[in-house]
């Protein structure tokens, strides 16, 4: 057998090499799970926005819901969750889920909210969350997007709801750069604004998700969209008209989404602008 030192210098060399593309190959497909969940179209375009500008794929967490071990992820890089905030905290849906999911790989999370004016103390109960799960926090980002809760006030009007989403290129590009770079995002959170926001998301859920406050008007043209679209299949078309079941959670995408603005919640969303946002970022 040909022992030199020679041959020797060229497998090292070589193995050398091997490691030093296997690294590149690694930078380059920067792989990160990036899950949403959206009721009036925001969240899932920044969640869109963010897979293009990381070359990554996007999940949507209703299907996942839905889908036998759908709970079970892996990812080698920190887990992305990007949704809407219900009164300062994330959605209660979402919560649950990552209460029940098992986090294979890498254990970090960063939660991107997308919100009408602010997230409150959203991201001190989401860090919580995860102490409580052991996961890595990675912090919270907070994407000013078009008001869409119409039960409590009057949503943005068309042009200032269009220049929000105007920006969410530019404030996605950050987002990436900072996920890119391993860095956790900067944000401010206290004990009190945790207890706020869990408080709030109590009592959120508790006195003002009721679906038996929903109704439909003479204007519907039984299209199904409302039923189609509500991310936890809470609708069916009965009779030609929507009814609700009891699994609600107040995204309001049937009102939203509604072609003819057929559907209202009790009085208080009568008059009242309404709007959704489409995969490509277009405004109905």
């Amino acid at each position: 057998m040909n022992s030199s030192p020679i041959t020797f210098r060229g497998c090292y060399a070589t193995g050398f090499m091997v490691y030093w593309v296997r690294i590149q190959l690694r930078k380059r497909n920067y792989h990160n799970m990036i899950l949403y969940f959206s009721g009036t179209g925001n969240s899932r375009y920044a969640a869109s926005l963010l897979g293009k500008s990381l070359d990554d794929k996007v999940f949507s967490l209703t299907s996942l819901i839905n889908t036998p071990d759908g709970d079970k992820l892996v990812s080698e890089t920190p887990y992305i969750f990007v949704v809407p905030t219900y009164c300062y905290h994330i959605p209660s849906v979402v919560e649950d889920f990552i209460m029940r999911a098992s986090f294979g790989g890498n254990n970090g999370i960063y939660f991107v909210m997308t919100c009408g004016a602010g997230v409150g103390g959203a991201g001190a109960a989401n860090r919580a969350l995860c102490k409580k799960k052991k996961l890595r926090y990675m912090g919270t980002y907070t994407l000013v997007a078009p008001d869409n809760y119409l039960v409590m006030y009057e949503p943005s009007d068309r042009e200032e709801s269009e220049r929000r989403l105007s920006v969410f290129p530019e404030k996605i590009s950050g987002i990436a750069d900072t996920v890119r770079s391993g860095a956790a995002f900067s944000e401010k959170s206290s004990l009190l604004g945790r207890q706020i926001s869990t408080a709030g998301s109590r009592l959120f859920n508790k006195f003002l998700v009721n679906p038996g406050k929903f109704t439909v008007n003479n204007a519907c043209v039984s299209c199904g969209l409302c039923a189609g679209n509500c991310p936890l299949h809470n609708i069916d078309i009965v009779d030609r008209a929507p009814k609700w079941g009891n699994d609600c959670i107040h995204c309001l995408s049937c009102i939203c989404v509604c072609p003819k603005s057929a559907i209202e919640y009790g009085k208080s969303t009568k008059g009242r602008r309404r709007h959704y946002v489409f995969p490509d970022g277009t405004l109905k």
